[in-house]
């Protein structure tokens, strides 16, 4: 049956499959917008140039259709009387323009959205809002070649970036020599609930990382919750699954990268897997790729040596052992009479360790004790994935 789709004619001929039994033919066209009957006559098969009760019959009623949607039925009748109306039909007529495709509720985020061709146009521009919460959608300007209608036809250009859940409402219009044409009529979609996509981790990825590690994935619409899903395949035990939101991961919005830490240490020496899926209230999406990882081992904490006791200058060189796998060491001193840090630097094994000794004294200036008080110190080895606790402080007086 035609017409269907989006139409450049105002006056079209409406074809359909023929009855064997049916003598004249009742159609009816409908405009649901404005609750208008545009057509509505009977006329013979003969008429209809389906006389024999075989092919298919056509009529082109002299009715001009303004720019709209419509809504189209046809039955057959004989002596026995009317037969039942045949499934509707719809079709827009787009004379200037006019939007076709999509409408009424769709499940896709990226709709494609269709309209008739323009005779003379040269650009198209499409626009896309939602009353509900007064957002432009989609706001394109292309040509009529990029629209795939150069040489007439239907025009086609796809939403990017997707859409929210809710009511659309979208326009068209065409760009002649003689300038930009109205807008055409509007039409709208909504788009349906529909549960979360699939996503894509981001880190860590294969890689040594801190026993509390900051866990990466791409964004996607529509999701209540991220159930993250941790794998200690050492043990063969889960380590952690929950619910993570996307407010908590700093990723409301549904695009770009979620990124959340977890508040649970990780055992240290050990390997894991991780997956992320979203959820909402419509379903949830398939686990990721599981990625790799693992918690570099635990440093010991190192053992202090100098400077403790009496006697210290102003200026001493904090000397400590050595720890393996430590690539930098943090030291810390601290007055508790006068509630003063002192020391607080961090410096490389490479530049402060020899012969399974360590040692640094810091430049004067805020690091120069005061002599008469009591300090304490610490240090604490760092690698590239992990800290040591802080050793055991040592005590000491400035002479």
């Amino acid at each position: 049956m035609s017409p269907s789709g989006v139409i450049s004619s105002a006056s079209p001929q409406y074809v359909w499959n023929a009855e064997s039994t049916a003598t004249s033919y009742e159609i009816y066209v409908y405009e649901y917008a404005t609750a208008t009957t545009h057509h509505n006559s009977t006329l013979s098969a003969a008429a209809a140039n389906c006389g024999s009760g075989t092919g298919q019959c056509d009529v082109t009623p002299a009715v001009t259709l303004p720019n709209g949607t419509y809504t189209w039925w046809v039955r057959g009748i004989n002596g026995d009387g009317a037969g039942a109306w045949s499934a509707d039909m719809w079709f827009t007529v787009s004379a200037t323009g006019g939007v076709g495709t999509p409408t009424g509720n769709i499940s896709t985020r990226t709709p494609t959205y269709t309209w008739a061709s323009v005779a003379g146009a040269i650009n198209y521009q499409v626009y896309t809002y939602n009353y509900g919460t007064s957002t432009t959608h989609f706001n394109s300007t292309l040509t009529a070649a990029q629209a795939g209608c150069g040489g007439g036809g239907t025009c086609t250009t796809t939403q990017t970036p997707a859409l929210p859940q809710g009511e659309e409402y979208w326009w068209v219009r065409a760009e002649t020599a003689g300038g930009w044409q109205a807008w055409s009529p509007n039409n709208s979609f909504t788009v349906l609930p529909v549960a979360p996509a699939d996503i894509m981790l981001v880190s860590p990825y294969n890689s040594q990382v801190y026993p509390t590690p900051t866990f990466m994935w791409n964004a996607t619409w529509d999701v209540d919750n991220y159930e993250i899903y941790i794998y200690n395949y050492d043990t063969a035990t889960t380590a952690l699954n929950q619910d993570i939101t996307p407010a908590a991961a700093g990723c409301s919005a549904g695009t770009g990268t979620c990124s959340w830490t977890a508040s649970t240490a990780l055992a240290t020496g050990t390997g894991y897997y991780w997956w992320i899926r979203p959820k909402n209230t419509s379903g949830v999406a398939n686990w990721s790729i599981g990625y790799p990882f693992s918690v570099a081992a635990a440093l010991d904490a190192p053992t202090l040596v100098s400077p403790t006791g009496s006697g210290q200058s102003t200026q001493p060189t904090y000397t400590w052992n050595e720890v393996s796998g430590a690539t930098s060491y943090l030291v810390y001193v601290y007055d508790y009479g006068t509630a003063t840090t002192h020391v607080d630097t961090e410096v490389t094994a490479a530049a402060s360790c020899s012969g399974g000794t360590c040692s640094t004294t810091p430049p004067a200036g805020p690091a120069t004790l005061v002599s008469g008080h009591q300090y304490y110190w610490w240090a604490a080895a760092k690698s590239a994935t992990t800290t040591s606790a802080w050793s055991s402080p040592l005590i000491f007086y400035v002479q």
